[in-house]
C-alpha cells in the first residue's frame, strides 16, 4: 500500500491555488473486484486488505471544475485522433510498459497548477505494512517521476476511534476532488478482517500544497457508516462522482453486500437525507468508481485477489448504464452481477494482479490510475495510462480501436 518514489520531481509551488487547478485541470465528474475486509469474493478469491498487507497497497483520484477538463500544459502528444500521455508505450500494435517506478497503492491523482499529486493507501513497501497509514501522497511534474511529499493526516480522527472495530483503526483509499475552489478528500476507515463496522469519512482543504498560506485538512467526520450504508456492505472504497446536472454521488462498498451508491448534498459534502443506498451490484467488487462519456456512465470495479504481491489476482471490470443508479450491463447486455466487461485481467501487461482505479480527465481525454503487483517483487507500482471508446461506446486500452482513429 505504500510506493517509493523518484525523488527527482519538483516540490509544488507554494503560491498555487485550489482556484489555479480548476482553471487548468481537474478530474472529471463522469467516469474489477476484490476482497478487500478479508472475505471471500464473488470469485472465491480473499483479499488481505484488512489484515496484514502483504508488499503494499493504496488508492485516488482526481475532479476538475472545467466542463472540458482541459489544460494549456504541453504534456500529451496526438497519436492519430485519439491523445496519449507522456508515460507509457501506447502505439498502435505495440505492448503497453509502464515506465513509472513510484509505488501507490489505491491511488488518486489531481492535478494543481503544474503539479500532480497522489494520493494512496501507502507509497512505501513498509508504509503498506504499517497501521495507522495516513494518506500518503507523493507529487509529479510529469506524471512520470514521483517524489514522496507528506501525509494528508497526523493522526487518526477521532470520531473514527469510536466505531468499535474489532483491530486496530486503518485508514484507506483515498478519494481526491476539487471542486469550485475546494478539495475534498473522502476515505475509509476500517480494520483488517472487519467488514461490518466499517465508515467513510471526508475533509477539505483550500489548497493541495503543504507550503501554501492557508493549507489545512479540516476533518468533517463520518459521511456513511453502518448499517445506514447497507446490510452486510463493506463500508470502504469511496468514490465520488459529479454529474452534469450538479448533482453528487458517491460510490462505495466491498463484495460482501456488494457495491453501493448515495446522493450526497454539494452544500455541506454529507450524505442527502433520507439516505438510501441503491444497490448497483449484489457482492461483485470493491474500489468502484464511475465515470461519464457520451451519455453512458461507466461503473468500474476491482475484483479478485487483492494485496498479496506476486500471489494477487486482481483485476479491473466495468459495466455501463444509462442512468447513474444503474442498471450497469455487460456487452451482451446481461447484468454485470453475472458477467462483467474484463478491462485488465490477471496476467495483463505481465502483472499478476492490477486494480485500485481511479480516473481523471485532461486534455479531454480520460486516464486510469491504478497500482500493479508488478515482477520482481510484486510491490503495488503506479500505472497511469489513456482509456478510449470504440465505434460502440465501450472502453478500450487500445487506441487503434478508439472511436474515430485513423492512422
Amino acid at each position: 500500500m505504500d510506493a517509493t518514489a523518484d525523488r527527482s520531481a519538483t516540490q509544488p509551488e507554494t503560491g498555487s491555488t485550489l482556484a489555479d487547478a480548476a482553471a487548468s485541470d481537474v478530474r472529471d465528474p463522469d467516469g474489477a473486484s476484490s476482497t478487500e475486509g478479508g472475505t471471500p469474493g464473488a470469485d472465491g478469491a480473499t483479499s488481505t486488505e484488512g489484515g496484514t498487507p502483504v508488499e503494499g497497497s493504496s488508492r485516488a483520484s482526481v475532479d476538475s471544475s472545467t466542463s472540458d477538463g482541459s489544460d494549456d500544459r504541453d504534456t500529451m502528444s496526438d497519436v492519430g485522433s485519439v491523445v496519449s500521455p507522456p508515460t507509457g508505450n501506447v502505439t498502435c500494435g505495440t505492448a503497453y510498459t509502464n515506465p513509472i517506478t513510484a509505488l501507490a497503492h489505491d491511488p488518486s491523482v489531481v492535478v494543481l497548477g503544474d503539479t500532480y499529486f497522489v494520493y494512496s493507501t501507502c507509497q512505501t513497501v513498509a508504509g503498506c505494512n504499517s497501521v495507522p497509514k495516513l494518506i500518503p501522497f507523493q507529487t509529479s511534474a510529469n506524471m512520470l517521476n514521483w517524489q514522496i511529499a507528506a501525509n494528508a493526516l497526523s493522526a487518526v480522527p477521532a470520531w473514527a476511534n469510536q466505531l468499535g472495530l474489532t483491530g486496530p483503526t486503518d485508514i484507506w483509499a483515498p478519494d481526491v476532488h476539487v471542486s469550485n475552489g475546494v478539495a475534498y478528500l473522502y476515505y475509509s476507515v476500517s480494520a483488517w478482517g472487519d467488514v461490518t463496522h466499517s465508515a467513510i469519512g471526508f475533509m477539505t482543504n483550500t489548497t493541495l500544497a503543504p507550503g501554501a498560506s492557508g493549507y489545512q485538512w479540516v476533518d468533517h467526520g463520518e459521511v456513511i457508516g453502518a448499517p445506514q450504508g447497507g446490510a452486510e456492505v463493506n463500508i470502504i472504497d469511496p468514490d465520488l462522482f459529479i454529474d452534469d446536472d450538479g448533482r453528487w454521488w458517491l460510490v462505495y462498498g466491498s463484495f460482501n453486500g456488494g457495491v453501493r451508491l448515495i446522493e450526497l448534498d454539494p452544500a455541506t459534502g454529507q450524505a442527502k437525507k433520507p439516505v438510501a443506498p441503491t444497490a448497483l451490484t449484489s457482492g461483485l467488487g470493491e474500489g468502484s468508481g464511475i465515470i461519464k462519456n457520451d451519455g453512458y456512465y461507466y461503473l468500474f470495479l476491482s475484483t479478485g485477489l487483492c494485496c498479496s504481491g506476486l500471489n494477487s489476482t486482481y483485476q479491473i471490470v466495468y459495466g455501463r448504464a444509462t442512468a447513474v443508479t444503474g442498471p450497469y450491463l455487460n456487452q451482451s447486455g446481461g447484468s454485470i452481477n453475472d458477467s462483467s466487461v474484463r478491462l485488465l485481467p490477471p496476467g495483463s501487461d505481465g502483472n499478476p494482479g492490477q486494480g485500485g482505479q481511479s480516473f481523471f480527465k485532461q486534455n479531454n481525454q480520460f486516464y486510469m490510475a491504478y497500482h500493479a503487483y508488478q515482477p520482481p517483487t510484486g510491490d503495488p507500482t503506479l500505472n497511469i495510462r489513456p482509456i478510449y471508446f470504440d465505434a460502440n461506446d465501450w472502453v478500450t486500452l487500445d487506441p487503434c480501436k478508439a472511436k474515430g482513429y485513423q492512422p
